[in-house]
C-alpha cells in the first residue's frame, strides 16, 4: 500500500476517518496505549507526506493533535477521569507539532544555495499548515480558558527554532541597512530569496500576534477573566518592536486571505443553528489588540521607518479605527485599567493624543510620498490608450443627433475652421489613472465623460434649431403638437420625415404610446438594426420617432424633413480616435503647476481630507492632476427654416 503515489486508485484515500474513529474510541476507553499506537501512525504519515511532497494528506493529518486537545477537554467535563489522557494528549500534540516544524520543515541549506524558489514555496505550503495545527490547538486552549494547559504548549511553541536556527533576521537587515554597500541588482537578489525564506519566522510571529489579540477580544465581551487574560498576555510574549508590528498589523488587516491562520471562523460563543451571523472581523479586533499593546507602552510613538509606500496608504484607514478604538477604550476605563496599568484616566488620554499625533504625521507622510510618487510618474501610453478606447465607445454611444446625420448622410466635411464641441479641462487627481505600478488606481465612471462631451453635439444641435425658430406651435400635449406641427408643414408643401421628443416620452402614459397611429418598435418586423435603435421608440403616421436626451428638448417637439431642413458640417484629423473625437491626455508641468498655483493659491492650503499643505506640497497635488481635452468639430447649418417645426406642450412633464 502506497500512500503517496498520487494516482487516481489510492486505496488509501478516505483512511484518516477510520484512523479518527479509531482515536476517539481510545478516548473514549481511556485507552491510553492504544491511544499511543493511533498516533504513532498519525506522526508517521505526517513525517512522510513532507518526504514525499504530499500536502493534501499532511493537512489532512496536521490538524489530528488540536483534535486531541478540544475531545479529550471535551471528557474531563464529563468525568475527571479522563485528566490524565487529556494532559497526556495535550503535550503529545504540542510536542509534536514543535519537533515536525523545528526539525522537518527547516529550509533546505542546498535549496538556499542554490536559489531553489519551487523547493521554498512548496516549503512554505507545509510551514503554514503546520504553523496553523499549532494555532489551532492554542485557539482551543484559549477559548477554553485553560490555563493548565496553556503553560506546555505555549512553552513548546517558543522552542521551535531554538535547537536549530531558521530565522533570517540576519538577511532582512542586510537588505534594510545594505552594511555591505552591495549594487542594486545584488540587493534585489538578496530580496527575492528572503522573500522565500521569511515564511517560518513571519508565521511564528503571526500566531502570537493573533492569539494574544484574540485572548485580549475575549475580555473585552466577558468571556475570559482578569487574571486568565493577564495569564495568556504574560505567555503570550510579542519580541518585534512596534515597527515591526505596525508593519503586521497594516499587512494582517488587508492580508488577501480572509481566512489566514483561520481568523475569520474564530468565535466566542455557540450560535443557534440556522441563523446567518459573522463572527468578530479579525480586521477590527487586530488593531484594537494593538492599540492596547501601544498604551501598555510607556513612549507609544509611530514613524514610517520600514514602512513601504503601499503600506503608508493604508495609514488614513488605520487612523480611523485607531481613534474610534481609543474613545471605546476611554469610556469603559475602569475596565481596562488592570490591562493597561495606567493609573490616572488624564493619562491614558495623553498616551493616546501621542499615538494619534503620531498616526496624523503618518498620513500627512504617506499622503505627501504617494503623491510625490504620482507626480514623479511617467504618463502610460497603454493606459491612455484604454482610456481613449473607453471614452470613444461612451462617446459614440450617447448622441442621438450625430448617428442621426451620419445615418441619413446629410453631412459635410471640411477643412476650415469648425466649432470645437468638447472639454478642455483640467482634471484634478487624476493622474494616477495613467500610470503603471502600485500607485494606479481607476476613477470609478470615468467614461460617462464621453457620453457626457457626446451630448453636448445633441445641445449645440437643438439650440441652433430651436433658437433660430421665431414661432412655437403651442398645445397641451404631445400628439396635438405633433398634428398641429404636420399640419403646418403640409401647409408649406413640406414632407416631414422625422420627430424628436423628450426621452420621457417612450415610457410616460400620456396616451401617445398606445394612439392608433403610433406603432412601437417592437412591432416593426422588417426594420433592421443599426446604431440609432436605441434612440428610436417607433412610428408615427409613418414619421421615424426618436428620443434625444437633453434638456433643451423638454416640452418640446421638432418635426422635420430631416435631410433637407439641416446639414451637419464636421472636421477630421488622423491623429484624433477614428479620425473623428479629439482626445488628449498630457501631464502638468513645473511651469504650469506654479501658474496655476498662484492664479488661487487659497484654492491650495487645505486639502480635500482636511490636510494643511505647503506650497511645495500643493504644487506636488497639482502635477497629481492632468490636462484633459476630448470633444469633436461640429457644426450644424439650417438649410431651409420652413423644412422644421418646433412645437411647444404647454402640459409641461415634470423634470
Amino acid at each position: 500500500m502506497n500512500l503517496f503515489n498520487h494516482s487516481n486508485d489510492d486505496i488509501t484515500k478516505g483512511i484518516e476517518s477510520t484512523i479518527w474513529k479509531s482515536i476517539e474510541k481510545s478516548i473514549e476507553n481511556d485507552n491510553i496505549e492504544t491511544f499511543n499506537v493511533l498516533n504513532k501512525f498519525v506522526v508517521n504519515v505526517l513525517y512522510l507526506s513532507i518526504n514525499n511532497n504530499s500536502i493534501e494528506h499532511f493537512k489532512k493529518y496536521i490538524i489530528f493533535p488540536a483534535s486531541y486537545y478540544f475531545i479529550t477537554f471535551q471528557k474531563i467535563k464529563e468525568n475527571f477521569k479522563f485528566q490524565k489522557l487529556h494532559k497526556h494528549a495535550t503535550e503529545y500534540a504540542a510536542l509534536e507539532l514543535k519537533e515536525i516544524i523545528t526539525f522537518s520543515l527547516r529550509y533546505n541549506e542546498n535549496d538556499i544555495a542554490e536559489k531553489k524558489y519551487e523547493s521554498l514555496k512548496i516549503n512554505n505550503l507545509f510551514l503554514y499548515n503546520a504553523f496553523n495545527g499549532f494555532n489551532r490547538l492554542l485557539y482551543l486552549i484559549i477559548s477554553n480558558g485553560d490555563t493548565l494547559r496553556f503553560d506546555y504548549a505555549i512553552n513548546e511553541f517558543f522552542l521551535i527554532d531554538q535547537l536549530r536556527y531558521n530565522n533570517f533576521n540576519d538577511l532582512k537587515n542586510e537588505i534594510r541597512y545594505n552594511f555591505r554597500n552591495e549594487s542594486p541588482e545584488e540587493l534585489e537578489l538578496k530580496k527575492e530569496l528572503y522573500n522565500e525564506v521569511k515564511y517560518f519566522d513571519e508565521y511564528k510571529r503571526h500566531v502570537i500576534i493573533g492569539l494574544r489579540y484574540w485572548s485580549l477580544y475575549l475580555y473585552a465581551v466577558k468571556k475570559n477573566d482578569l487574571d486568565t487574560t493577564i495569564k495568556y498576555l504574560e505567555g503570550l510574549r510579542i519580541h518585534s518592536d512596534f515597527q515591526e508590528m505596525l508593519k503586521d498589523i497594516i499587512y494582517l488587516r488587508n492580508h488577501p486571505k480572509y481566512d489566514y491562520f483561520e481568523w475569520g471562523s474564530w468565535d466566542y460563543k455557540e450560535r443557534p443553528n440556522g441563523r446567518v451571523y459573522s463572527p468578530p472581523n479579525p480586521r477590527y479586533w487586530l488593531t484594537f489588540g494593538f492599540l492596547i499593546d501601544l498604551l501598555k507602552s510607556e513612549n507609544p510613538y509611530l514613524n514610517s521607518q520600514f514602512l513601504s509606500l503601499k503600506e503608508m496608504s493604508e495609514i488614513n484607514f488605520f487612523y480611523d479605527t485607531i481613534k474610534e478604538d481609543a474613545q471605546s477604550i476611554i469610556k469603559h476605563y475602569d475596565f481596562w485599567k488592570p490591562i493597561l496599568k495606567v493609573n490616572e484616566i488624564e493619562h491614558l488620554e495623553r498616551k493616546i493624543d501621542n499615538i494619534l499625533n503620531s498616526l496624523k504625521n503618518l498620513k500627512r507622510e504617506s499622503i505627501n510620498a504617494k503623491d510625490i510618487s504620482i507626480a514623479n510618474e511617467e504618463l502610460s501610453a497603454q493606459k491612455i490608450e484604454e482610456f481613449k478606447n473607453l471614452i470613444w465607445e461612451s462617446w459614440n454611444n450617447f448622441s442621438t443627433i450625430r448617428k442621426l446625420f451620419l445615418k441619413e448622410k446629410n453631412i459635410e466635411l471640411i477643412d476650415s475652421d469648425v466649432k470645437f464641441i468638447g472639454q478642455k479641462t483640467f482634471f484634478h487627481k487624476a493622474k494616477k489613472m495613467f500610470i503603471d505600478g502600485e500607485n494606479f488606481q481607476q476613477i470609478y465612471n470615468v467614461g460617462e465623460i464621453g457620453g457626457q462631451t457626446s451630448r453636448w453635439i445633441d445641445d449645440e444641435f437643438l439650440d441652433e434649431v430651436i433658437t433660430n425658430k421665431k414661432d412655437y406651435i403651442e398645445n397641451v400635449n404631445l400628439i396635438d403638437s405633433i398634428n398641429n406641427c404636420l399640419q403646418y408643414l403640409e401647409e408649406k408643401e413640406i414632407n416631414a420625415t422625422t420627430i424628436l421628443v423628450s426621452p420621457e416620452y417612450s415610457y410616460r402614459n400620456d396616451g401617445f404610446l398606445y394612439n392608433k397611429d403610433f406603432i412601437s418598435k417592437h412591432d416593426i418586423k422588417e426594420r433592421n438594426e443599426d446604431e440609432l435603435t436605441k434612440y428610436f421608440i417607433g412610428n408615427y403616421k409613418n414619421l421615424n420617432v426618436y428620443i434625444v436626451h437633453s434638456d433643451y428638448i423638454l416640452n418640446k417637439v421638432i418635426v422635420s424633413d430631416f435631410d433637407n431642413a439641416f446639414k451637419m458640417k464636421y472636421k477630421t484629423n488622423p491623429d484624433w480616435y477614428n479620425s473623428e473625437l479629439k482626445i488628449n491626455v498630457n501631464p502638468i508641468t513645473d511651469e504650469e503647476a506654479e501658474k496655476r498655483y498662484n492664479s488661487n493659491p487659497k484654492q491650495w492650503i487645505t486639502r480635500d481630507d482636511g490636510i494643511d499643505l505647503t506650497k511645495e506640497e500643493a504644487l506636488v497635488l497639482i502635477k497629481n492632476g492632468i490636462h484633459l481635452e476630448i470633444g469633436s468639430y461640429n457644426e450644424f447649418e439650417i438649410i431651409n427654416p420652413e423644412a422644421y417645426a418646433v412645437g411647444l406642450i404647454q402640459n409641461k412633464i415634470q423634470e
